[in-house]
């Protein structure tokens, strides 16, 4: 189900979403290390975390699960 809600996104937003979940996955699900990583502010993390419609279930999810 989560599959088919954004298999619409480009490649570029895709990746981007990738990025976000896995920067997220790595700090554990502390946004503000998260952002860190990835280099942007936390403001900018969550504005971008709406737009993809990432949401805090997904995000700690294991890989391939």
């Amino acid at each position: 189900m989560l599959q088919a809600s954004w298999s619409t996104l480009g490649r570029y937003e895709q990746s981007g979403r990738d990025a976000i979940v896995a920067a997220l996955r790595d700090a554990e699900g502390n946004k503000s290390r998260a952002a860190e990583i990835l280099g942007i502010g936390r403001t900018t993390l969550y504005r971008k975390m709406r737009a993809l419609k990432i949401d805090d279930e997904e995000r700690m999810m294991a890989p391939g699960a």
